[in-house]
């Protein structure tokens, strides 16, 4: 039989107290960092070391006006407090951490080799299209965006962002200022951290609304194109392919472009006063559509961004027309002579069901092999794809798809 003691309560208590002074002691003395538990398990890197020599790297390699990944090293740690930090040193090469970034801010000071790390070393982590980087810029705009932007809601954030254009490099001097791109955006969102560290919340509001998803329609010039820029069919194509999951209105991105190449009249994004194309038969039109498509009203928006422009982004038979006297010359041509243009809409008005507006384009919809304007519509997209279906895209005989 063993003798045991019992030791009192008291001094139980006190025990662990002392326990407790003990490791705060030890902590203070090894330099162990207060951290919390972000959402997701992650660790938040508030006031790290890993944040502080990151940071310090980063701006020393990587200089401004091309591949600064930030204006100061105050924004620089205020958004590295809501990236997940990773390994307590720089040695992670891939994963959308601080770890990663703070590795490719060293490798961007050696000589020549700053074009190729930078990318990697901003917030964004890099684009999908680069062999080095930390995670991709989507990945760490959807987690900080819900972090920074106090879990504003934005579903599907992952693929709506894969669909904004991505230019590749980073630059907070000159992604800032505007821009259709995650860039921009994750340039806003560094700023949107740096209020958030301040307390500013009316700050942070404005900083979070610029880095949304949808451009900043509407004329405000925050992450879209500068007054009269020419969109490009790329973006277009990837956006509505995207936006129109539910209601698609092309087969492929590849057929989206070879019509859009041919097709539509570019246009200008915006006017001198920064005010929208909303109305005009115009690739512009579509796009600013699209992004209201992408906002979650596709059924509504997408008839509007696409090949008929539905009669939002001009009338339903003159838009058809004059696509088709693009695409099937010869044989638009032949069949209306002298009368052109005008005697195609009288054409195109005359079939059963034409209307200039609110055709409701979809390709989802049996309708759209059969419709007089909606099948011709589909012909006519595949011919500007090198197919033979001009003479099924004219107004005179039977259409079926």
């Amino acid at each position: 039989m063993h003798n045991s003691t019992k030791i009192p309560r008291a001094t139980l208590l006190g025990m662990l107290c002392f326990f407790m002074i003990l490791q705060t002691s030890c902590e203070q003395i090894i330099g162990l960092e207060d951290r919390t538990v972000a959402d997701g398990g992650d660790v938040a890197a508030k006031g790290s070391s890993l944040c502080k020599s990151y940071c310090t790297g980063v701006i020393k390699s990587c200089k401004p006006p091309e591949l600064d990944a930030f204006s100061s090293q105050q924004d620089c740690e205020a958004i590295c407090e809501f990236l997940p930090p990773g390994k307590d040193e720089p040695t992670e090469t891939s994963k959308n951490t601080v770890s990663c970034r703070a590795h490719y801010a060293i490798e961007a000071g050696g000589v020549e080799r700053d074009a190729m790390f930078c990318p990697a070393a901003a917030p964004g982590g890099g684009s999908p299209t680069q062999k080095v980087r930390c995670g991709e810029n989507c990945e760490a705009y959807c987690d900080l965006f819900k972090k920074v932007c106090d879990n504003k809601k934005q579903e599907n954030c992952l693929s709506k962002c894969r669909a904004v254009p991505d230019r590749g490099e980073y630059s907070a001097e000159t992604d800032y200022p505007s821009g259709d791109t995650i860039q921009c955006r994750i340039a806003h969102l560094t700023a949107a951290a740096r209020a958030k560290r301040a307390a500013d919340d009316d700050e942070r509001v404005l900083h979070c609304g610029h880095a949304d998803l949808p451009a900043s329609l509407n004329g405000i010039p925050h992450c879209d194109w500068p007054a009269n820029t020419v969109p490009k069919c790329s973006d277009y194509c990837k956006l509505v392919m995207q936006a129109c999951t539910t209601a698609p209105v092309y087969e492929s991105a590849g057929q989206c472009e070879k019509f859009c190449d041919g097709a539509f009249e570019k246009g200008k994004t915006s006017d001198d006063s920064g005010v929208q194309d909303q109305t005009q038969d115009t690739l512009a039109c579509r796009r600013w559509h699209a992004y209201f498509a992408f906002n979650d009203q596709a059924k509504q928006h997408c008839p509007h961004a696409g090949p008929t422009g539905d009669g939002h982004c001009g009338k339903i038979c003159p838009s058809y027309c004059a696509m088709l006297k693009r695409g099937c010359s010869s044989q638009f041509d032949a069949e209306f002579g002298a009368g052109g243009q005008a005697a195609c809409e009288t054409a195109c008005r005359a079939l059963p069901g034409s209307k200039d507006a609110e055709l409701g384009y979809d390709l989802s919809l049996e309708e759209s092999r059969t419709d007089p304007v909606k099948c011709r519509m589909r012909q006519l997209v595949s011919a500007f794809n090198g197919q033979d279906t001009c003479s099924k895209a004219l107004p005179k005989g039977t259409c079926t798809f």
